[in-house]
């Protein structure tokens, strides 16, 4: 596995400004939350899909698809938890936290398949 590291910063700065701009519109105790939960989910898929790379083709071809649909299903939940913006905190760590561990363990196994 190689990481681009130009890409990967890329990647989590492009991160960093998106959960700035979903933390900007909640209020109160979960800005912060919501700030520090989209960065880490969403700098994670976004470095999988836009910097990792493998010795096999079809496995980083699998890996960045696998990235890109989990990307875009944690923007999508944090989209609404900015619009509800009076959510519970369990539930927001219970979508945000399943979300990127089971990404991160299709990541694992697709990294550990010989394609």
């Amino acid at each position: 596995m190689k990481i681009n590291t130009f890409t990967a910063i890329l990647s989590i700065a492009l991160a960093g400004i998106i959960a700035f701009f979903l933390s900007f519109y909640v209020s109160g105790d979960n800005k912060l939350l919501l700030g520090i939960g989209s960065f880490v989910s969403m700098a994670l898929t976004l470095t999988g899909t836009l910097s990792l790379s493998f010795e096999y083709d079809r496995t980083t071809t699998l890996t960045r698809t696998t990235s890109g649909i989990f990307f875009s299903l944690i923007l999508a939940s944090q989209i609404v938890f900015t619009a509800i913006n009076g959510f519970l905190l369990p539930i927001y760590i219970l979508v945000t936290g399943c979300a990127t561990i089971l990404y991160a363990l299709i990541i694992y196994g697709l990294s550990r398949s010989k394609h």
